[in-house]
């Protein structure tokens, strides 16, 4: 299995585990009006394990909602796999999300996360960090 993911490759259509050609492209869908939007950063956090990850808390730039996030950075599942098992090396297999109104901290696994994201309503569902 590679170990090191080629972030580089995103922004050029490729696979960030073997460097193929990515089909699909990426894009954000706000939740509140459903169409496709350009995303507001509200905050970032480096992962003290590895500088390279961001955790970022987005809004639709549209209607200051949540998005679903359609970002593809592998080429087919066994790659996705791969950048899965890698991510999970560097971070462990779970993140400890702090619920910003009730200051409980929530184990959700990274797979959650790259997957599909998380939305404050979703944090609920995950069990309590400790």
């Amino acid at each position: 299995m590679i170990q090191t993911i080629k972030w580089e490759n995103s922004n050029k259509n490729l696979c960030v585990i073997c460097s193929a050609l990515v089909v699909l492209s990426s894009y954000f869908i706000c939740k509140s009006c459903n169409q496709i939007c350009k995303i507001i950063p509200l905050s970032s956090e480096k992962l003290p394990a590895d500088e390279k990850y961001i955790v970022l808390d987005v809004k639709s730039r549209c209607c200051k909602s949540d998005v679903k996030t359609m970002l593809k950075h592998t080429c087919s599942d066994k790659c996705h796999e791969d950048l899965i098992k890698i991510m999970e090396n560097n971070m462990g297999k779970f993140k400890k999300v702090i619920d910003i109104e009730t200051g409980l901290e929530h184990k959700v696994p990274i797979k959650d996360l790259i997957e599909k994201g998380l939305t404050h309503e979703e944090l609920q569902h995950y069990p309590i960090y400790g």
